[in-house]
């Protein structure tokens, strides 16, 4: 009997928020193989070997065209894509630039409140977050 590998995806994704409190959120393009047309974090999947908050830095850059500072890890959510697990590991980033450009991934950006993106088609482990987010603040 042969042991099968267990493949574990770990997704790194960064609270951004404007000085109003709200949240920078966007849209997975419609044709993402994975969770298209549902609101999502920036962040992005850990590749092997690269260190985490270099990949956090390097995703957000990549989705939004923010540099980041990462403050602290705010929870990690888990779900399954495909039969595969998925870690979500939300940090606390502060934005050390301003300007927002959004990448092929995405289809749009907006900044919202707890409440607006509870009210929009979402990443499921963000449903946990708001209500953990709003537990602690």
């Amino acid at each position: 009997m042969t042991a099968e590998k267990t493949t574990k995806i770990i997704a790194q994704k960064a609270i951004i928020r404007n000085p109003e409190g709200k949240w920078l959120i966007l849209l997975r393009a419609a044709n993402e193989t994975a969770y298209p047309d549902l609101w999502d974090l920036p962040g992005g999947k850990l590749e092997s070997g690269e260190e985490q908050l270099k990949n956090v830095q390097r995703e957000v850059k990549e989705e939004t065209g923010l540099q980041i500072k990462p403050e602290k890890i705010i929870g990690i959510y888990r779900d399954t894509l495909r039969n595969t697990p998925v870690e979500f590991v939300v940090y606390a980033v502060q934005a050390v630039t301003d300007q927002v450009t959004i990448g092929q991934e995405h289809s749009a950006y907006r900044w919202a409140t707890i409440t607006e993106i509870s009210e929009l088609p979402a990443m499921p482990y963000m449903r946990q977050l708001m209500v953990d987010f709003e537990i602690k603040n």
